[in-house]
């Protein structure tokens, strides 16, 4: 009877966080799936969405060519993930040249 008292990590988490967490960071994620259409599909192959911390998207790019071009466009990309998160989640971006994109 053991098999029937084992819960996936995604249940026990339904089970400990309140469904506005669990929105939130469903959404966050989502960040990942939509970032062609968030910042532009050329811009998507050499940017990645790192994480959202203190209202602050942070995003990796795989040169310093593009911390400029990402910059140039932060306000079309603040619009556009605000949007997806029905309030202004996103302030202001930090970009940065790394080496461990997606």
């Amino acid at each position: 009877m053991i098999g029937k008292d084992i819960k996936s990590v995604g249940e026990i988490l339904k089970l400990m966080l309140p469904q506005e967490v669990l929105e939130e960071r469903e959404r966050e994620v989502g960040i990942l799936d939509k970032w062609p259409e968030i910042v532009g599909e050329k811009e998507s192959y050499h940017s990645t969405p790192k994480r959202i911390r203190k209202n602050v998207l942070e995003i990796e790019v795989d040169g310093s060519g593009w911390v400029q071009e990402i910059y140039y466009k932060s306000a079309q990309i603040k619009e556009n993930v605000n949007k997806m998160f029905g309030y202004e989640r996103i302030r202001k971006l930090k970009v940065k040249v790394g080496t461990d994109r997606i």
